[in-house]
């Protein structure tokens, strides 16, 4: 999948300097702590879970997915749900096919929210 220039534009935001800010769903509910940004910039991955007890989940949040990165209050909010984020692939490792398979989770999860997700018409979505 090859994004656009608008899309293109936002990747470029994606860098290690994102590392520790919060992440919230459209709803401002806190979803997690950005833990790493991959090398292409085109998933954060987001730990999730509060809980002394439990086990804390790491999953990737494809670009496209964020609504806005707020410098000042360094808190990335997304245009989905943080159900969206728990159910999108845990991360484990990060290679060419398990990337297909995050844009298409959230590319499936903002269609579905009546969201614009910036691809290329060639892409045949």
């Amino acid at each position: 999948m090859r994004p656009s220039e608008a899309a293109q534009a936002r990747v470029q935001e994606f860098s290690g300097a994102l590392i520790g800010f919060d992440v919230v769903d459209r709803t401002g509910e806190r979803i997690g702590t950005v833990k790493n940004v991959n090398l292409a910039r085109t998933c954060i991955h987001v730990e999730t879970g509060r809980s002394l007890f439990a086990r804390k989940h790491r999953h990737a949040v494809h670009v496209w997915a964020v609504r806005k990165i707020d410098l000042d209050t360094l808190t990335i909010v997304l245009a989905t749900n943080k159900n969206d984020v728990v159910g999108a692939p845990e991360l484990r490792q990060l290679d060419e096919q398990s990337e297909t398979a995050i844009a298409r989770h959230y590319y499936d999860r903002l269609a579905a929210l009546g969201e614009t997700v910036e691809t290329d018409a060639s892409e045949g979505r």
